[in-house]
């Protein structure tokens, strides 16, 4: 589930960000490796967004078969996570992307707080306008509850 970087969509309340495989198809060199189907149908994302990621550079390029078909492994998973935790908050691409190169990074836990007290900031105007919208209605509503009429002549909104 993506919820578009906009000021309209937000994800769902009770929203948890996280996304979690149960079971693991296991090689010979005992390493966890999923195929994209299987990441796909136990994550919140479809195989094209997968692939997208991928494609971006917001996942590393995964092993390959030697019939040519992507094999992900537990750090696909944990990426996949963190990009899930960002876009559930509304982050952007790119700033997920600048977040995911700079994890191994000292700086790293400075950047993800200053980047989030952005966001922060932003999601403060928004709930602002939120506001400002939902008196609007309410004045609205109100001056549809006090219609004389049912044929609306004479009506407030019409009128103003």
């Amino acid at each position: 589930m993506i919820y578009p970087h906009t000021m309209a969509f937000f994800p769902p309340l009770d929203y948890k960000a996280t996304c979690t495989v149960t079971s693991v198809t296991v090689t010979d060199s005992r390493e966890k490796m999923y195929n994209i189907g299987y990441i796909a149908n136990n994550t919140d994302y479809s195989v094209e967004t997968i692939r997208h990621y991928e494609k971006i550079g917001l996942l590393h390029k995964p092993k390959r078969t030697p019939q040519g078909h992507r094999r992900y492994d537990d750090e696909h998973v944990r990426t996949l996570n963190l990009i899930v935790k960002f876009r559930a908050a509304e982050f952007s691409l790119k700033d997920i992307d600048t977040i995911l190169k700079t994890s191994n990074q000292k700086q790293f836990c400075s950047d993800v707080n200053s980047r989030l007290d952005k966001y922060y900031r932003i999601l403060n105007k928004r709930i602002e306008a939120l506001e400002n919208c939902k008196t609007i209605i309410s004045r609205l509503k109100e001056d549809c509850l006090n219609c004389k009429s049912n044929k609306c002549d004479g009506c407030k909104i019409k009128e103003s």
